[in-house]
């Protein structure tokens, strides 16, 4: 395409689950998120690219990501945060690093001498470092403080370089470092040819994406082996949800990909499945999207006009005397809906809504701002987003509601509005429009799930910079749907295209789960060879699916609006992820690393080796005891160390190995462990501490599943 510089691998740690850039990240595991990251950037360099591994700084949700301050401690950044960058610049040979938006114990990430400097002095890394955009509040401070350059986002006072603001060693120094990153690349030295505009998708790239996403498909369930579902067989298949062009590919935002020629789920499910099946299809659910806007026929003000009567406010809470009232036809507008408005203002509408059929009627909000929806005293909406969506991306960013409502029988309706939301000031300005789908579609996929010999459910929730999730739950009515063709057939198949975790209140009443994340280009043809046979479902869960919404530390700001500074603070310190569930004896739905297969393996004959250098390792002797070919991910986790003054994890991941095996073949593997995983950061001298005496270590298949193999000592 013709590019020299990559602003990737992005490594930032997945704290809550909920963050809208988490899918453009890897884990909640700092060793994982480090050893990809690392690898990702060593492929890109050997391009000849400068690779740009971010954000350094904890950066760890989209809610008023650009004035949040982080109260972190020094240890979790050494051992958590800001160990995966790290490790990309260490192992994977990143030239340049991206500091990221928050402020750090009071300073801005970009601002943070201290910060960017202890990335320098522990490592000895000399590449440059560069600001996301607009990040941070004073320029001239933040390349004082060691960024060296802010490229991303044009406009730096230069007369700082002449007044002295700005010495001319701290000049040098910056063009130095970038001229580094450009020779140490080999960006330089292999100028770059013409680009193009065209498609660069080569064959060899689109078999590839498919063999990623086969290999990140993770199996979660599979009672009874219900997967992998029979090829060339007579059977009907019912295929329903979002399985057309309507199907999510991507993150949206900035790291949003175009993924060109996409052969569709139910166009690939139709092919797989072969002679002598049928495959339909119902739609269900429309998935995670803005619905049609509600109509002024289906309203009511309280004097019987068409439409609500919005109440507005020029304040951002509802309180003041109100600056006018008018009944507005709908609740659909971008910009002010009446003249008059301050920039701060909010808004309540009332009236009734006439639904126009009986049963489960879904209800959208997409806004720039904030929003609270009644049914008649229910609160069905609530939240708010800083965008309809992030300038990339084909969807837009709904909020989600479901009421059951019967034809004909008018409801009381409440709207409220505010241009300031929880999630931030979006840049584009005030705006909302509040859609319903009247009918819901779920009755006609019971009858297609009902007359099929196995169904496959897909649903979806959308994500991107910019917001962040609101919750673990599915939006809108697809647990409904799922729940509902779960009691017509017995062989449901669930296939989640998420970004992550979701709860699952219908997981008893299903035979099989796949996870497969956002597919790119191979949202089809990868899902299709999974669900039957083609492919084995090679993923591991690099993060904790939890039991309940509860199960997730506090992920957005104290603050109620964005205009305040606004603090959150990491009280589980370095009890991140599934660290933190083990630390306080909780269960989730599915553990850190777990994934089935197809087939099935055994793991024996472990040997621990004592430390040579920086590290020990592991031989595992895996067996695939099944009846055809599969892979394992074999994962090394080391115990609570021995003897700290500080509260070390029960659990943490130490090193793992992914093999792939025939039926009935064996091989030993080693997996090492470096000795930093029997270490902890000692805030007092500033320095890795190793403790002198054994540290348990288990081997397994999960977090949650694992043998003791033997003791490491490494101090």
């Amino acid at each position: 395409k013709g590019f020299n510089g990559m602003l990737a691998p992005t490594v930032d740690i997945i704290r809550s689950g909920l963050s809208g850039r988490q899918t453009e990240t890897f884990s909640e595991d700092p060793l994982l998120s480090g050893t990809m990251g690392a690898q990702v950037a060593a492929g890109m360099k050997g391009q000849n690219v400068v690779t740009t591994v971010k954000h350094y700084g904890p950066y760890n949700q989209e809610t008023n990501r650009d004035q949040i301050n982080v109260k972190v401690s020094d240890r979790a950044l050494h051992e958590i945060y800001n160990a995966p960058a790290q490790a990309v610049v260490t192992q994977g040979g990143a030239d340049a690093l991206m500091c990221s938006y928050p402020k750090v114990n009071g300073t801005y990430a970009c601002q943070n001498q201290a910060l960017l400097a202890a990335l320098r002095s522990e490592t000895g890394w000399q590449g440059l470092v560069m600001s996301d955009y607009a990040a941070g509040d004073d320029r001239v401070a933040g390349f004082n403080a060691g960024v060296d350059t802010t490229a991303l986002w044009p406009g730096f006072p230069t007369d700082a370089f002449t007044s002295g603001a700005i010495t001319a060693t701290r000049l040098d120094e910056a063009a130095s470092r970038i001229l580094r990153a450009m020779f140490a690349s080999g960006a330089f030295d292999h100028p770059l040819g013409t680009a193009t505009s065209g498609s660069v998708s080569t064959t060899a790239n689109q078999t590839l994406a498919t063999q990623v996403a086969e290999d990140s498909t993770v199996l979660l369930k599979n009672s009874g082996q219900m997967l992998p579902l029979r090829k060339n067989v007579t059977q009907r298949v019912a295929v329903i949800g979002p399985s057309g062009t309507d199907a999510i590919t991507g993150v949206n935002g900035s790291s949003y990909v175009d993924p060109g020629t996409v052969v569709t789920p139910l166009k690939a499910i139709t092919t797989t499945a072969g002679t002598g099946a049928t495959v339909v299809a119902s739609q269900g659910t429309l998935g995670d999207i803005g619905l049609a806007t509600i109509p002024a026929t289906a309203l009511r003000a309280p004097d019987g006009t068409s439409g609500l009567l919005g109440t507005f406010y020029p304040s951002a809470d509802l309180t003041g005397t109100a600056v006018t009232t008018a009944v507005t036809s709908t609740v659909d507008f971008a910009g002010a809906p009446v003249s008059g408005l301050p920039s701060t203002w909010s808004a309540r509408w009332t009236g009734t809504l006439t639904p126009t059929a009986t049963g489960l009627v879904r209800l959208s909000a997409v806004t720039s701002g904030a929003v609270k929806i009644w049914v008649n005293g229910t609160l069905v909406i609530s939240g708010g987003r800083s965008f309809t969506n992030f300038l990339y991306g084909p969807g837009t960013y709904p909020l989600q509601g479901v009421t059951r409502l019967t034809a004909g029988t008018p409801v009381n309706i409440v709207v409220e509005y505010s241009t300031q939301s929880p999630q931030g000031t979006g840049y584009f300005g005030p705006e909302l429009h509040l859609g319903w789908q009247p009918t819901s579609m779920i009755a006609d996929a019971v009858t297609a799930a009902k007359n099929a010999d196995v169904a496959v459910v897909y649903v979806n929730q959308r994500t991107g910079e910019g917001m962040d999730r609101d919750s673990y739950d599915l939006p809108g009515d697809q647990n409904q749907l799922i729940d509902a063709v779960a009691s017509a057939n017995p062989n449901t198949v669930v296939v989640l295209n998420t970004p992550g975790a979701v709860l699952m209140p219908w997981l008893s009443k299903v035979k099989a789960v796949l996870q497969v994340w956002y597919p790119g280009m191979a949202v089809g043809t990868a899902t299709a060879a999974v669900l039957f046979g083609d492919a084995d479902p090679a993923g591991r869960l690099p993060v904790t699916f939890p039991a309940s919404n509860a199960q997730r530390p506090t992920a957005t700001s104290t603050s109620a609006y964005p205009g305040t500074s606004g603090t959150v603070s990491y009280d589980e310190d370095v009890f991140v992820g599934y660290r933190r569930l083990l630390q306080q004896g909780q269960t989730p739905l599915f553990p850190f690393g777990y994934g089935l297969s197809y087939t099935t393996f055994t793991q024996d004959t472990f040997v621990l080796g004592p430390f040579v250098g920086d590290a020990a390792s592991a031989q595992v002797t895996v067996h695939n005891t099944g009846t055809r070919a599969g892979s394992q991910v074999v994962q090394v986790y080391v115990g609570a160390l021995p003897t700290t003054s500080v509260s070390t994890p029960n659990r943490q991941l130490a090193g793992y190995s992914k093999v792939t095996l025939n039926a009935g073949e064996s091989r030993t593997i080693s997996i090492p462990i470096p000795r930093r995983m029997l270490s902890y950061w000692d805030t007092s001298t500033q320095t890795w501490v190793t403790p002198k005496g054994a540290t348990s270590v288990y081997i397994g298949t999960s977090v949650a599943t694992t043998s003791f193999a033997g003791t490491l000592s490494a101090g």
